[in-house]
């Protein structure tokens, strides 16, 4: 069946569908019967449903099938009229009678009205069923902050800051559905609490990485494209195989950079539009601008924080279609109270793996962690080196990183955009990934305190079904962050997302797998580097073993994120091969890390992963990617079955309060 998206508001729908059950029922003759006309409009708005979405007609006729027997058999594409003797419902012969049918025709009747209204209740009973599972799927965790810990000055530019939140986040949900206004009011007009507030979680009409099948945000089942707002109209594959067939310069080419829409012009030609200058986005990025300008006159903060405010909001009013790298690099030398993350950065959402997405992140310096994890910089040029040796100097030449590239661990005092997205907030990140920092190996890290806090009361769980006992005090908090740390580390070692391959990039000739395959390679990569620091006794051997550990727990959790994420994806890739290889054994029903030969086991994938990326081989990655996760380990699903027995949900919405807003 043809797929249609419905552009017209349910409760418009509802009411078209009401005036055409009014005057279908009174041309057949009848009293007006308040109760039948609702029921032979709702039978009607059923069928106007049924002809935009596949996953409603599947649905519909697995329920219509079980109850009455009968089921939506074809379609004749008259989209624009309601027409239920139009033939689209089979309803065997032998069946007719009951609903008040002759026996060679099908219309619609307040019988078959009602038993179709009966069928799509069960549907919609079905659908919030769902709606309640995805929104069970992540445990709702409230974190707290209080401006008042902070010095005068930082808190006046606070408030501005948090202020610019709001609007970043609506900047945000127009990329992930173009339509986001008009679906905001059909879902507001929905009266169940639980899908209102799925919406609200993933900041468009989607259910996420962990939905129910029977998920759906809208009672119609059909949701948005994610990110088509980015593109021009009937966007598809084979244009954008065109875009880069045509393009003269891969790395530089307006049409391509992270940081402009796509559309056609006046005569049918592609053009590229800065998302400054996209009129959608063009009032909103200005009021950011101007929110960050305010906090930057605020007198008392540091100058190097004021500057990267500054130099930020003229990123936002720029009409260059590259204009952040300025921004970028004021932002890594930023100091102060407070570290600001804002702007458009790398996602996974995007649907042709290039577009970037608005995201934004306030926190506030943890400072004593920040020492701690400090102290693994200074090796990162040596862990370089390191890396082009595992995966042969011939194929990547180590790059000289000669600037130790900032590091801050802090507490997040709110998140929103692509730091909320659906499946479940950052932990960490390593930004920007295009541009002289990260090319250079400069790229900035920073680690969410509070965050790894609330995750990790997932991640224990995991450990204390899956992990055998005498291992599990090697499964701890310090070693949850010190994982993620080195992952950010990685994200800079090797191949860049823009590295030169030939007269493209890595990113592009690996196409849709690279964001899995880089995860993997950070994922495990991170491990690996955590023994150069063992080597130069900034570890411990019990600290080796504890970040080994709580990797392989680590693992569990992530490879629960669902089937074609991202992070999930390289997870399960990681996984299989350290089993495979014999670094993860089954012992007594649980997993045990095998510490002699788990080293060597992570030389060997690093070094796979490495070359695939320095080569662009899209084949090793396809290959990597799809057979590892084909041969995991026999008790895996009775594992995963423990852990949905236990309770545990697959990640945490984050819901931010902060204290001493309304204090003037």
């Amino acid at each position: 069946m043809k797929k249609m998206k419905l552009t017209i508001l349910a409760v418009v729908v509802g009411v078209v569908a009401l005036v055409i059950g009014i005057t279908s029922y009174k041309k057949a003759g009848h009293k007006q019967d308040a109760p039948v006309v609702q029921q032979m409009a709702a039978a009607e708005a059923s069928i106007n449903a049924l002809r935009s979405s596949e996953r409603h007609t599947a649905l519909f006729n697995e329920a219509a099938g079980a109850m009455y027997g009968f089921q939506w058999i074809k379609d004749d594409g008259n989209y624009n009229k309601v027409d239920p003797e139009a033939g689209e419902l089979y309803i065997p012969q032998a069946l007719r009678a009951q609903f008040d049918l002759p026996p060679d025709q099908v219309k619609l009747t307040p019988k078959l009205a009602e038993a179709i209204a009966n069928v799509e209740r069960e549907i919609q009973i079905k659908r919030r069923d769902g709606v309640k599972k995805t929104l069970a799927a992540q445990k709702e965790t409230h974190l707290w902050f209080d401006l008042a810990t902070l010095s005068e000055p930082y808190q006046k530019a606070a408030k501005h800051l948090i202020e610019a939140s709001y609007w970043t986040h609506e900047l945000y949900k127009l990329q992930m559905d173009k339509n986001a206004e008009e679906t905001a009011l059909t879902i507001y007009f929905e009266t169940d609490p639980d899908t209102i507030q799925l919406f609200d979680r993933n900041a468009a009409a989607i259910c996420g990485r962990y939905g129910d099948k029977l998920c759906s945000i809208l009672p119609d089942f059909t949701a948005p494209v994610v990110g088509a707002i980015m593109w021009p109209d009937n966007m598809d594959q084979k244009t954008f195989d065109d875009i880069k067939a045509d393009s003269k310069d891969l790395k530089n080419d307006p049409l391509l950079s992270p940081f402009t829409v796509v559309k056609r012009d006046d005569k049918g030609e592609l053009k590229a539009i800065p998302y400054s200058q996209f009129e959608p986005f063009k009032k909103i990025m200005d009021k950011v601008a101007s929110l960050m300008e305010q906090a930057s006159d605020v007198e008392g903060i540091d100058k190097s924080f004021a500057d990267q405010l500054k130099l930020q909001a003229q990123a936002f009013r720029s009409d260059d279609p590259k204009p952040y790298f300025q921004s970028d690099e004021a932002w890594g030398k930023a100091a102060g109270e407070l570290d600001l993350t804002v702007g458009p950065y790398e996602t996974y959402e995007d649907p042709y793996g290039t577009k970037s997405m608005f995201e934004f992140m306030l926190g506030a310096e943890d400072k004593g962690t920040t020492e701690v994890v400090q102290k693994f910089m200074p090796v990162l040029p040596h862990i370089e080196q390191m890396f082009s040796l595992t995966v042969g100097p011939d194929i990547y030449q180590a790059r000289t990183i000669k600037n130790v590239p900032p590091l801050r661990v802090v507490n997040v005092i709110v998140g929103t955009g692509e730091m909320r997205k659906a499946g479940g907030p950052s932990i960490a990140f390593s930004l920007p990934n295009i541009g002289p920092m990260a090319e250079e190996g400069r790229s900035k890290r920073v680690i969410f305190s509070n965050h790894h806090e609330a995750k990790y009361q997932i991640l224990r769980p995991i450990a204390e079904i899956a992990i055998v006992p005498e291992q599990l005090q090697y499964v701890d908090p310090q070693s949850f962050v010190f994982d993620s740390t080195f992952h950010e580390i990685m994200h800079g070692i090797g191949p860049q997302r823009e590295s030169k391959v030939g007269d493209s990039t890595v990113q592009l000739m690996i196409g849709e797998d690279y964001d899995s395959i880089e995860e993997a390679k950070a994922n495990v990569g991170g491990v690996w580097a955590a023994d150069v620091l063992f080597d130069n006794n900034i570890i411990t051997q019990e600290q080796l073993k504890s970040i080994q550990t709580t990797y392989v727990a680590g693992l569990l959790r992530i490879m629960r994120f669902g089937a074609g994420e991202a992070h999930a994806r390289g997870a399960a890739l990681e996984f299989s091969y350290l089993f495979n290889h014999g670094a993860i054994e089954i012992k007594d029903g649980r997993f045990a890390v095998n510490y002699d030969k788990f080293q060597d086991v992570l030389m060997g994938l690093v070094g796979e992963i490495g070359r695939a990326l320095a080569t662009g081989d899209k084949t090793a990655v396809k290959m990597l990617l799809v057979d590892y996760p084909a041969k995991m380990p026999p008790i895996m699903n009775e594992m995963a079955k423990k852990f949905a027995v236990a309770g545990i949900p697959r990640d945490v919405a984050l819901v931010y309060h902060v204290k001493g807003l309304a204090a003037q």
